[in-house]
């Protein structure tokens, strides 16, 4: 067994037309069509078949802010005038 992942992004697809796996120790070549996206799919080398694992979604996903460039930080507020 080896539990190495792979992720490919599929852009605006909805799925792949076709995935095609070529197998390291045996060279065997399998191909999978009409791969639907969004899924974690299990292959077992010759079963010819694509599993679905299904884990718990997380409650709430957080994504990080992306980084920006310094001219597309917003500038600092002017600090407020001493009360007199």
């Amino acid at each position: 067994q080896n539990a190495l992942r792979l992720h490919f992004g599929l852009g605006e697809a909805a799925s792949a037309e076709a995935v095609t796996v070529r197998w390291p120790a045996s060279g065997a070549v399998e191909r999978f069509a009409d791969v639907a996206g969004d899924r974690i799919l299990a292959l077992v080398e010759g079963s010819g078949r694509l599993i679905e694992r299904r884990y718990p979604a997380p409650a709430e996903r957080r994504y990080p802010e992306p980084a920006r460039r310094e001219s597309e930080r917003p500038a600092a507020e002017p600090a407020p005038a001493p009360a007199r």
